[in-house]
């Protein structure tokens, strides 16, 4: 079986739901497995920091899931066989989600100092139930930098994070803390965190290749909306494709969900794939009811399935994709939900007939 600890903090302004530590994986159901599994629950908290510990827990959350014997591995022994054999651990698991980390690089303080040697040290503390592998390097001034550190679960024997220390700009009483995989920078002075530096990934959007041919194949659609009980109602739909205009009315429908329905089954059509439709303020008003409804859109006619992309609250594309039931190509056909809104920022529908228009409309 596999295990994931979490704990529920009570009325805490940063920690809500948080994972105390990896996955953890069990072969049998016996008492021996249970302390084991206890064991480590208790160890992950310990090794939080005082953030986690002074905080009002509410609950211990134990997810797991049943899985195929053949996929558990056996947990390493736990001995220190492993001094003889140098190096760095293969089974890695970066998982660094504020452990409780010395602040200072006078690693002899950090606890038993059980192997030193050849610029290679390995620290017992009994205490928190972690080894230190840290591997030095002297600097100029004769003291360690650019050093290695590995934090080990006593209980596992594997990696749980690794991190390097290096003197900032020569000054002894500055270091610098990396942490690998996380890109995470910390920098100390005087056994305290002074600098935080995280590197975050953006999911930037790449700029798509420049149509050479100007594509007229789009459709405008409006929803009119009434307010009954506070609530907007849609009562009618209509939409033109560039030579008719098709207008769906509460009246005729039993409600406005059929209505809806019944117009976006009208726009299912294979003369109609690849059309974008553009619906003004799609982002803000329009949007609120086509999603809720294109998203479990059910029909005894089509296959259909969306693919939003939505950036900063705006709609940037929703992406139909329609097929008949009876079709052998599954999904075959597709059109486009977009908002003219972004196109024409801060300009109504009445300015936009104004400009395009050399006639005012009535």
């Amino acid at each position: 079986m596999y295990f994931l600890f979490k704990v529920k903090y009570i009325d805490h302004p940063a920690l809500d739901y948080v994972t105390l530590d990896r996955m953890f994986t069990i072969k049998d159901i016996s008492e021996d497995s249970f302390n084991e599994l206890l064991n480590q629950l208790l160890w992950a908290y310990d090794n939080r920091n005082d953030e986690y510990k002074d905080s009002l827990i509410d609950r211990v959350i134990l997810c797991y899931k049943i899985i195929p014997l053949e996929w558990v591995k056996e947990n390493p022994a736990k001995n220190l066989a492993f001094i003889s054999e140098l190096g760095t651990s293969k089974n890695v698991e970066n998982l660094f989600q504020s452990f409780d980390l010395p602040c200072n690089m006078d690693y002899e303080s950090w606890g038993e100092v059980v192997y030193n040697k050849n610029d290679f040290l390995i620290i017992e503390d009994n205490l928190k139930k972690v080894i230190y592998k840290i591997t030095k390097h002297y600097s100029k001034v004769k003291i360690f930098d650019n050093t290695t550190i590995e934090l080990i679960n006593q209980n596992t024997n594997k990696t749980i994070i690794t991190f390097k220390d290096s003197i900032f700009n020569n000054n002894i009483n500055i270091f610098q803390r990396f942490i690998d995989h996380y890109n995470h920078e910390y920098f100390y002075q005087d056994n305290k965190l002074i600098c935080k530096i995280i590197e975050k990934k953006l999911n930037i959007m790449q700029p798509i290749k420049q149509d050479k041919k100007i594509i007229n194949k789009f459709i405008t659609l409006d929803i009119e909306t009434m307010v009954q009980n506070n609530v907007h109602i849609p009562f009618c739909l209509s939409y033109y494709d560039g030579i008719k205009t098709y207008s769906f009315y509460l009246t005729d429908f039993k409600d406005s969900d059929q209505m809806l329905q019944s117009a976006i089954e009208s726009l299912l059509k294979p003369k109609y794939s690849g059309y974008n439709i553009y619906i003004h303020n799609l982002s803000k008003f329009d949007g609120v009811f086509l999603f809720k409804f294109l998203s479990i859109f059910k029909s005894n006619k089509f296959n259909t399935q969306l693919t939003p992309i939505n950036r900063s609250g705006n709609i940037i594309n929703w992406k139909l994709n329609f097929s008949s039931v009876n079709s052998k190509r599954q999904l075959k056909y597709f059109i486009n939900f977009r908002d003219s809104l972004l196109m024409f920022p801060e300009q109504s529908l009445d300015k936009l007939a104004i400009y395009f228009l050399p006639v005012a409309l009535n």
